[in-house]
Parts: C-alpha cells; sequence; structure tokens
C-alpha cells in the first residue's frame, strides 16, 4: 500500500504539506483504478492531479522568488515538462490505469527527490540571506 513515509519529506513544511496532498490523490487514483472505477472518473481524478500540481508547482515557484533560488528558470521549466506531458496524456484519454499510476508516481517520486530537495537543500543552507 503507497502511502506517506518519513523519506518524502525534504524538511520544508509547507512543500512538504503539499507533498503529502500530492500523493494522497495519486493513491486515490490507484484505489479508483483497482476498484474498476469507470474510465471517465479516473480521467477526472487524473485532471484532477494535474489541477493540484499547478497549484502547487505556483506554489513551489513562489518559494524560489522568496528566496532568490538561483536554480528557479531550470526547476520552472521542469514543471512545465511534467504538466505538459501529463495534459497531454490528458487529452488522449487513451493512458491506461496502470500507465498514469506509474507516470504519476514516478513523476513524484523522481522530482521530490531530485529537483524539490535541491531547492530546500539550497533554502536550509542560508545562502539567499
Amino acid at each position: 500500500m503507497l502511502k506517506w513515509d518519513s523519506k518524502y519529506e525534504l524538511g520544508n513544511d509547507r512543500i512538504d504539506a503539499e507533498h503529502r496532498i500530492f500523493l494522497s490523490l495519486i493513491v486515490d487514483f490507484h484505489d479508483a483504478a483497482e476498484q474498476d472505477t469507470p474510465k471517465d472518473k479516473l480521467l477526472r481524478i487524473f485532471k484532477e492531479i494535474c489541477k493540484y500540481a499547478e497549484f502547487h508547482f505556483l506554489s513551489e515557484e513562489n518559494i524560489m522568488i522568496d528566496h532568490r533560488y538561483p536554480e528557479q528558470e531550470h526547476h520552472i521549466n521542469s514543471h512545465a515538462k511534467l504538466l505538459a506531458e501529463a495534459n497531454n496524456k490528458l487529452q488522449s484519454g487513451s493512458i491506461s490505469a496502470d500507465d498514469a499510476f506509474n507516470f504519476l508516481f514516478n513523476w513524484f517520486a523522481f522530482h521530490t527527490s531530485s529537483e524539490d530537495k535541491k531547492l530546500v537543500g539550497y533554502i536550509e543552507s542560508g545562502t539567499d540571506k
């Protein structure tokens, strides 16, 4: 069972709280797929995750601005690429539930453990002060 684990925590209360919600939505998608939820409902849940990701990315980008994060442009570009890929999958309507779940979880795990970890490390270093 996929659930929040301390290994996903980065040490920034706001980002960690938003990541908890993001992972919860991914779990909701997985659970719905396991229960043979109709495809139109799965697509709506996928769309909800994309909308939440837009909010979360904007929130992170504001944090980057506040801390004058030097890798801001690269991080924002990675957000844009992820959203574009997710929206392409959503628009196609032909993605399987397993493929969608794998995409979402890999997105969460990779982006969090790489890009977001660097951002929080920068903030914690106090370099922006």
